[in-house]
C-alpha cells in the first residue's frame, strides 16, 4: 500500500456537521458521553464502509478511529482489519496502533491477523509496527512466524520490521530467536560463526579433515547451511542494533553473542537448555 494514502486521505476530508446525538451535555459523564459518540460514530461507519469506493472506505476507518473506545477497536477490528481489500487492512492496521487504549485487545487482534496477512507482506509490516508502537508483548510466537521468511525477497521488510519491533518491546524473550538469526546461514552474514585452520604437515586432505573436526569441536552448536539469499544482510544492521539494545553489549559475531547469551541466560529469566534449539 502506498504509504501516502492515509496522509493524503485526511488532507482531503471535507468538514461534516456532527450530528445532535453526537454533543455532549454539560452534565453528561465523560464514559456515557464517549460510549455514546462511540455508538453513534459505528453506525455511520457501519453505512458509509458499504461503499465500494475505496476513498470513501478510508474515511470512514479514519473518521471512527478518532473515537478512542473499545467499542471502536471491536468494529475496526472485525469488520475493516479483514476486509477483502489489502490496502484497507493495512490501512486499519495502522490505526490501530494509535489506539492506546485497551491495548491487550487490541494486540490480540493485530496478532491473530498476521499469518491471515502472510500473503501480504506490506500488511504485515503495518501489523507488526503497530504492534510495536502498542508495546504489546503478547505476539512473540507470531512474530517470530512471520519473520521466518528471511530468505525470500518480498518478505524482507518483514523480516527487518520484526526485528525492530523486538528492539521497541524490549523483551529478552526475543534474545534466543534473534540468536538463532544471527547464526542463520554461517559465513554468509556479517557475523561470522569464526574460522579454523590447521596445518599437520601432512600431505593429501589431512589438513582439510583435521580443519574439519576443529571447527566442528569449535562451533558445532552451529548446523552447516548454505548460504542465504543476499537480501537477508539488510537485517544484519537491524539485528544487530536491537541486541545492543536489548543486552547493553556490542558482539563481534554470532558465536560472542552465544557465549553471553548462555552465561547470562538465567538472569534473563532465559533457561540456557533451550538455546540450541
Amino acid at each position: 500500500m502506498n504509504r501516502l494514502l492515509i496522509g493524503t486521505i485526511l488532507l482531503s476530508l471535507v468538514a461534516f456537521v456532527v450530528p445532535a446525538s453526537l454533543v455532549v451535555a454539560d452534565d453528561e459523564p465523560a464514559n456515557d458521553a464517549l460510549k455514546r459518540q462511540a455508538d453513534v460514530s459505528i453506525k455511520i461507519f457501519q453505512k458509509e464502509f458499504k461503499s465500494r469506493k475505496l476513498g470513501r472506505k478510508m474515511n470512514a476507518i479514519l473518521s471512527l478511529s478518532r473515537i478512542k473506545h473499545e467499542l471502536v477497536i471491536d468494529e475496526l477490528a472485525t469488520r475493516a482489519l479483514v476486509d477483502r481489500n489489502p490496502e484497507v487492512r493495512d490501512a486499519t492496521a495502522q490505526l490501530l496502533g494509535d489506539m492506546g487504549i485497551c491495548v491487550e485487545k487490541t494486540g490480540k487482534y493485530l496478532k491473530e491477523s498476521l499469518a491471515r496477512n502472510e500473503k501480504f507482506p506490506d500488511v504485515q509490516v503495518s501489523i507488526i509496527r503497530s504492534i510495536g508502537k502498542l508495546k504489546y508483548k503478547g505476539a512473540l510466537e507470531e512474530l517470530k512466524a512471520a519473520a521466518k521468511h528471511l530468505n525470500e525477497a518480498k518478505y524482507q521488510w518483514v523480516t527487518v520490521e520484526v526485528v525492530t519491533t523486538f528492539g521497541v518491546l524490549e523483551d529478552p524473550r526475543c534474545l534466543p530467536f534473534l540468536l538463532w538469526m544471527s547464526e542463520y546461514g554461517g559465513h554468509a552474514l556479517k557475523w561470522s560463526t569464526g574460522s579454523v585452520s590447521v596445518d599437520t604437515g601432512a600431505s593429501g586432505d589431512t589438513d582439510a579433515r583435521a580443519a574439519e573436526a576443529a571447527w566442528h569441536a569449535k562451533y558445532g552448536h552451529v548446523k552447516a547451511k548454505k548460504p542465504p539469499a543476499p537480501v537477508i544482510r539488510t537485517y544484519m544492521q537491524h539485528l544487530e542494533k536491537t541486541v545492543k539494545k536489548l543486552t547493553g553489549q556490542v558482539f563481534k559475531n554470532a558465536t560472542e553473542f552465544r557465549k553471553w547469551l548462555v552465561a547470562n541466560a538465567e538472569s534473563l529469566g532465559l533457561d540456557p537448555r533451550k538455546l540450541s534449539k
